[in-house]
């Protein structure tokens, strides 16, 4: 009897194992069955494949034998079948307990459809599980052997996918390989080599440090952004003349020189050094540094810099310095603040500067200097910041414009006018006087002989509020953002330079760079805003980076009435941090308008770069 026990023990395994391997022929030809039921319209047969194929591939993954598994990796990689079908299929891989399904997906990953390869790699990123070494090495290598094109959305989703399957990984030899030895592995390739210093960052993979400082002076800007980035993650360590020969190249990209210095500035030594770039010759460089020693204001040697960057003779850099200001209570800036407004010769400057000076002193003397000289003289000894709660309660009246309820006193603007297909949308319209017309008194004669005057007759009118059509209380956003325009372009003074953008799925600027009033400037301005008519698609993004690379402008008005959708970028987060970089180096105050629905993009653009933000439901 002892005999039998083992072939009796192997039959009682195998046996089931064949009676599942027997069930797949029938489970291929329902399957083969299902997919005719996939017709119809291209846009719904993705709905047609959950019904009909998902559940008999589930039934042939829930074999679990080692046929059903090289079936279903077989249909993987079948180009014979529809991508919308071969999509499921990591999914239902991944369900099932072999060992090796990660291997699978990877294996051929790059010669996959884009929508295939998405598929396994957020299949991945999704399972319990994580990748061991082999399979993190391999990963690695399936990354493209050519870098993404910049605006490749597409790519760019690969990539996110790539690194949350990266992220999952706790294994310590993985993350060590991850940190080191990873980057020969990398090839050069731009892509891996991305992932590499997103991870750095993300994992805090402090051996990673030699390889960045070395991805600092790479020629891809993007790359050697994500560098600096990782390094202020982990720390720069010693790499301050690398970091510095990076900042120095011909050409070198506002946003590379804005990551560097605010890395740096963590150190003792990396604060001398971007006071180094504070009092350099390079304009962009000063007004950027300035931006960095704003997060190390208690030092007074920052300090120091900030407030003899009101006086710089670099109007950029001024705007910076009086911006970075804002973020900081410290007494040393009410005086530097009082000489501003009593001597500067820049007027919106000046207008900008009291403006701080009275949120930040709670006193408010306009630009009256002798007083608040008189008033700092008596003060200054005791003087004590008021509370956040207190800030604010004086308001600065400047010349009486307004757009959108927001005043305008700079003589340098900029003016971004969303045109999108949204703004032909009706908003309530208060009712302007007169909104109707009454006729003469009429005089009659009653049956007493006494005459009588009659009610005056009210005649309404389907008519015009400043050119805006009105319709049962109702008008088009697009005619009430022209009436807006129009009227503050007529009240503007002649010695104001400006521009107007208009944008949908693009932007088309009235002007290159700003443009002064005078002479026929008003008449060409007016007739430009009269020309404005609707488009399609929200591009935020391209219109605000084109509109802040003119040198001349200090002020922008961004309205909008909905998110963005076009563009080089659209997610808000990234918007946001993309032009928190870009503006660094200008200082441009950037006022918004969220135009019949409230927008956390808007009020966080004006939040981060000084200006005023505003919600208008009626008009």
């Amino acid at each position: 009897m002892p005999v039998l026990r083992k072939p009796l023990l192997l039959l009682i395994l195998l046996v089931p194992c064949a009676v599942r391997a027997a069930e797949l022929g029938p489970l291929v030809r329902e399957y083969t069955e299902a997919l005719k039921k996939v017709t119809g319209p291209l846009n719904q047969r993705p709905g047609l494949v959950v019904i009909h194929v998902v559940p008999v591939l589930e039934k042939i993954g829930v074999l679990s034998t080692t046929a059903s598994e090289r079936w279903l990796a077989a249909e993987l990689d079948n180009a014979r079948t529809a991508s919308y079908v071969r999509e499921t299929i990591p999914r239902v891989l991944l369900a099932g307990p072999g060992k090796d399904v990660a291997s699978i997906l990877l294996q051929g990953l790059g010669k996959r459809p884009p929508g295939v390869r998405e598929a396994c790699l957020r299949a991945l990123a999704e399972s319990e599980g994580s990748l061991g070494l082999a399979e993190s090495k391999l990963l690695l290598q399936q990354l493209g052997a050519k870098a993404s094109r910049p605006g490749d959305a597409g790519a760019a989703q690969r990539l996110e996918l790539t690194i949350g399957v990266f992220r999952k990984i706790t294994d310590g030899a993985v993350r060590t390989w991850l940190g080191g030895e990873a980057y020969s592995s990398a090839g050069g390739k731009t892509d891996r080599l991305y992932v590499l210093a997103r991870l750095a960052a993300e994992l805090k993979l402090e051996g990673a440090r030699a390889e960045l400082v070395r991805l600092v002076g790479h020629r891809s800007r993007e790359l050697a952004i994500t560098a600096i980035e990782a390094l202020a993650e982990i720390g720069v360590g010693d790499a301050f003349e690398e970091i510095g020969a990076a900042l120095d190249r011909p050409g070198v990209d506002v946003r590379l020189r804005a990551r560097a210095l605010d890395a740096l500035v963590a150190s003792e030594k990396g604060i001398e050094f971007a006071i180094e770039a504070a009092s350099g010759k390079d304009p962009e460089l000063r007004a950027v540094a300035m931006g960095s020693l704003a997060l190390r204001a208690a030092d007074p040697r920052a300090m120091k810099i900030l407030l003899g960057g009101l006086e710089d003779s670099d109007a950029s850099v001024r705007n910076v310095a009086l911006r970075s200001l804002r973020q900081v209570r410290v007494k040393s800036m009410i005086g530097a603040l009082i000489k501003v407004v009593g001597s500067h010769p820049d007027e919106s400057f000046k207008v900008r500067a009291l403006e701080l000076l009275v949120n930040a002193s709670g006193q408010n003397f306009g630009l009256a200097a002798v007083d608040w000289k008189k008033w700092w003289a008596q003060s200054e000894a005791t003087f004590e910041f008021p509370k956040q709660e207190e800030e604010g309660i004086t308001s600065v009246k400047k010349r009486g414009l307004e757009y959108f309820g927001i005043e305008v006193s700079s003589k340098r603007l900029g003016f971004i006018a969303d045109i999108s297909s949204s703004m032909r949308r009706m908003v309530a319209v208060k009712a302007e006087s007169p909104e109707e017309e009454e006729e003469e008194e009429e005089e009659t004669a009653g049956g007493d002989g006494r005459t009588r005057v009659a009610p005056a007759k009210k005649k309404k009118k389907k008519e015009k509020q400043g050119g805006v059509v009105v319709k049962d209380g109702k008008a088009r956003k697009i005619d009430i953002l022209k009436k807006e325009l129009t009227r503050l372009v007529k009240k503007l003074p002649a010695d104001t330079s400006l521009n107007i953008i208009a944008f949908d799925a693009t932007y088309r600027s009235w002007q290159k760079v700003l443009q002064p009033l005078r002479g026929r400037g008003r008449a060409k301005a007016l007739a430009y805003v009269a020309r404005i008519a609707t488009g399609s698609g929200t591009n935020v993004f391209d219109t605000l980076e084109f509109a802040l690379k003119d040198k001349r402008v200090d002020t922008i008005y961004l309205l909008t009435d909905g998110l963005p959708t076009r563009g080089r970028i659209t997610a808000p987060a990234a918007i946001l941090k993309e032009i928190d970089v870009l503006n660094r180096a200008r200082g441009v105050t950037i006022h918004t308008i969220a135009f019949g629905a409230e927008s956390d993009l808007l009020r966080q653009l004006a939040e981060r770069n000084g200006g005023q933000y505003r919600f208008v439901d009626r008009y």
